[in-house]
């Protein structure tokens, strides 16, 4: 498929000089963006769960075939490669292939894990040293710093600083972090 053309009937060229780029679009690249917390949950060969906004509703599986070991420095990211074909379909215009270049995809790729201690987000305060609220049996919270492993979506894995069974503030920690720093505050002032 001729992507673009930069040469025209009766024009001089020179030699070097590019008249054409061509591609085969036979099978496709989808390029993912990882960031570099994330690059331990990936391997070559590993499923990906992908939707085309072109085709929406057709999810496909296809496997992560490179992983580019070079990481940019500004966004702290590389690109993973899931190859794609690209059959051609009959349309009413003719044989078509079935996906166009630059298409927009998003990709999901489902990882097995051991299972771990997680936390919503909205639990962990982080200023500095992340830290939760843990209810105590007779109703006060005591402040907790914790340890954080990998990062979901929603929720943050806990190393070390809560047990399992253990009852977090996951909705309004700040205020207890605002009132816990005024009773510090209050306790360390001298009495008048």
């Amino acid at each position: 498929t001729v992507v673009s053309r930069n040469v025209y009937e009766g024009q001089t060229v020179m030699e070097g000089q590019a008249l054409f780029e061509l591609a085969d679009f036979s099978t496709m690249w989808l390029k993912l963006d990882v960031y570099e917390q994330d690059l331990p949950w990936l391997r070559v060969g590993q499923p990906v769960e992908v939707e085309f906004a072109s085709h929406p509703g057709q999810p496909e599986t296809h496997a992560i075939t490179f992983i580019d070991p070079n990481l940019k420095m500004e966004t702290r990211s590389t690109q993973a490669r899931v190859e794609v074909p690209n059959p051609l379909v009959n349309t009413p215009a003719g044989p078509q292939r079935r996906f166009r270049h630059r298409v927009l995809a998003t990709a999901r790729v489902r990882t097995d894990l051991e299972p771990v201690l997680l936390v919503p987000r909205s639990a962990v305060l982080d200023a500095g040293q992340p830290r939760v609220f843990v209810e105590l049996s007779d109703g006060t919270y005591q402040p907790r710093t914790v340890v954080v492993g990998r990062r979901g979506d929603t929720e943050l894995e806990v190393v070390s600083g809560v047990t399992e069974g253990e009852r977090v503030v996951t909705q309004g920690a700040l205020l207890l972090d605002g009132q816990a720093q005024l009773n510090l505050a209050s306790q360390s002032e001298p009495p008048e």
